[in-house]
């Protein structure tokens, strides 16, 4: 656009000077006068603004793009995007291994045994097992070889549980599933 306003500038002068050569005449050289200080001084405000913003323009730009706060900070929120066995699963193999699949890698030290838990629904008692990350820190593990046939589990991913920059997961995670008696035992681990 300030182009086009600088062009046609132009364009009016040389309009002007060919008039001026056409009409020698003290009055239309007093009129160009006026006139030619007037289109100066607009046409040097407009080269001015237009460098002049151009400049702290991209001066701005540049601290954008260099500011550590922008580019180091993840605003990511972890949250379990599939779990094995799935909620409300039934006839669990009895030595499945339970996971929980999350959105981005997860700070391995918040993942342990009190933020990840297994409890039978019948007497809440916890179920022992080891717990690990795979997969790039995106999967929990919980392996354990307690669980019981014919029997409701609970497990729980606490909210607390963060991912590598320390951002928490907005709720827990909990989702239920049964294990087969001895004979419908049937998804193996």
């Amino acid at each position: 656009m300030t182009f086009g306003v600088v062009l046609l500038a132009g364009i009016i002068v040389l309009y002007i000077l060919a008039l001026l050569s056409i009409y020698n005449s003290p009055d239309f050289f007093e009129i160009f006068k006026n006139f030619s200080t007037i289109i100066g001084t607009g046409f040097t405000t407009i080269i001015a603004f237009y460098f002049g913003s151009r400049g702290s323009q991209s001066a701005f730009e540049n601290t954008k793009k260099s500011s550590p706060v922008e580019t180091t900070k993840n605003r990511t929120i972890p949250s379990v995007l599939k779990t094995k066995p799935f909620s409300n699963a039934e006839n669990i193999h009895i030595n499945t291994d339970i996971c929980a699949k999350f959105n981005e890698s997860m700070e391995a030290t918040s993942i342990n045994k009190t933020t990840f838990t297994i409890v039978n629904s019948k007497n809440n008692e916890p179920v022992d097992g080891e717990i690990s990350l795979i997969e790039k820190n995106t999967k929990a593990l919980f392996k354990t070889s307690n669980l019981t046939y014919s029997a409701k589990y609970i497990a729980t991913i606490e909210s607390e549980v963060t991912d590598i920059e320390g951002n928490p997961m907005m709720q827990d995670k909990i989702w239920v599933f049964t294990t087969g008696d001895k004979e419908q035992s049937t998804q193996t681990p």
